[in-house]
């Protein structure tokens, strides 16, 4: 059951992903063109990250309702979302629906973690992490390419069509997954007690550093497609392409992951995924052409496949299956926070400084918190 149940979560992340990409990517090239304005382009990001705010008091319902089920409503919410996006077109209506489709996939992410963590036993979880993220490399190898190749070619309408077939997929996928119980969770004394979720210190300390991963990686999300056509006067193509050399860094560290599976541990996935972050942004800050902007890129994509798998499965190893709901919406809360003001901090710095400037001071931060995170994961380990 476990290795029929992996099959299928991991076809519905990869059709999920294909449609995220798809979507992101298509708007984010969509705005750009109508608007010219990275302010637009921000205010996507910022639409994105907004559910952080409510995604909070939802995870008391993913510990109390039947996953599968919670699985199933979002894809079905999704697709009227978008059905009802199709039919509007306005940029404030889309920001609006954006921020719903960002609720529900938060949402679903979150619930996601829960059924994993509901079918594997906690030291199978970082290895069925590892070939899950295998998956998404996959999908963000080709999809980034092919969403910009849509948005260059045909409407806003085609872009949110096929990412309404893609979702209706992923919950068709949904169906057959079966679960080791009902989980419609009676309150146990575990879950009724009034804990602060954060009580166990790995917690704290893994919630400190993946926020501040993510405000660095919200300081850059905006610059990405500013500096291929600005700086290195590139086409909007290039922003694709430049997704799709990400998605083969992820796949490359997935694979790497993957053959180690039985070696590695949260601590040294985290480590050397703060390291590669320092490496993308130094060299894309140095870039000036295309061609070392997509090393960056390379980088960016290994990153992207270590630090929020480590960070994921670092909290979800250290806190009870009961709470998980409760946890997970937690520490998503404040990581999706520090991103939005990460995202803030890129429009001040663009007032002072180039975008040169600001990936290489943002990777020089980078580097002070691996240091910072070695050395903490070293005392730890003298402690034990």
């Amino acid at each position: 059951m476990k290795k029929k149940n992996i099959i299928i979560l991991a076809l519905a992340r990869f059709l999920t992903g294909v449609a995220g990409y798809i979507y992101d990517i298509g708007i984010v090239i969509y705005l750009f063109h109508e608007t010219g304005s990275a302010t637009a382009v921000g205010g996507f990001f910022v639409s994105q990250l907004l559910p952080a705010f409510i995604i909070l008091i939802m995870g008391n319902l993913i510990d109390h309702v039947n996953h599968k089920k919670l699985l199933i409503l979002s894809c079905i919410l999704k697709i009227g979302i978008l059905l009802f996006l199709n039919i509007s077109g306005n940029m404030w209506c889309l920001y609006v629906l954006t921020f719903g489709l960002s609720l529900l996939a938060e949402f679903e992410g979150n619930t996601f973690q829960a059924v994993l963590g509901d079918v594997f036993e906690k030291e199978q979880l970082l290895r069925v992490g590892t070939i899950l993220n295998f998956g998404d490399s996959v999908s963000m190898v080709f999809t980034p390419f092919i969403a910009a190749m849509i948005a260059e070619k045909f409407s806003y309408f085609t872009i949110v069509s096929i990412t309404v077939v893609l979702y209706l997929g992923t919950l068709l996928l949904y169906l057959p997954v079966r679960l080791n119980s009902s989980f419609i969770s009676e309150c146990s004394e575990e879950v009724s007690e009034k804990g602060n979720v954060y009580k166990r210190k790995p917690v704290i300390v893994t919630t400190f550093f993946w926020s501040m991963f993510m405000l660095c990686i919200g300081i850059t999300s905006p610059l990405e497609i500013i500096m291929i056509e600005d700086v290195l006067n590139m086409s909007s193509l290039y922003y694709g392409i430049g997704n799709t050399v990400e998605g083969i860094g992820m796949l490359f560290a997935s694979g790497v992951l993957c053959i180690l599976k039985h070696k590695i541990n949260t601590g040294r996935v985290i480590a050397a995924g703060l390291i590669m972050a320092v490496l993308s942004y130094g060299v894309i800050g140095i870039s000036n052409n295309i061609r070392i902007y997509f090393i960056g890129a390379f980088f960016v994509g290994a990153t992207a496949t270590c630090c929020p798998l480590g960070f994921k499965y670092a909290v979800q190893t250290n806190c009870s299956i009961e709470k998980i709901g409760r946890v997970f919406t937690a520490v998503r809360f404040t990581v999706l926070l520090f991103r939005i003001l990460g995202i803030g901090f890129a429009g001040l710095m663009l007032r002072a400084a180039g975008i040169r400037c600001i990936y290489i001071v943002t990777s020089a931060g980078l580097f002070l918190l691996a240091l910072m995170y070695i050395y903490v994961e070293n005392v730890e380990k003298r402690k034990q």
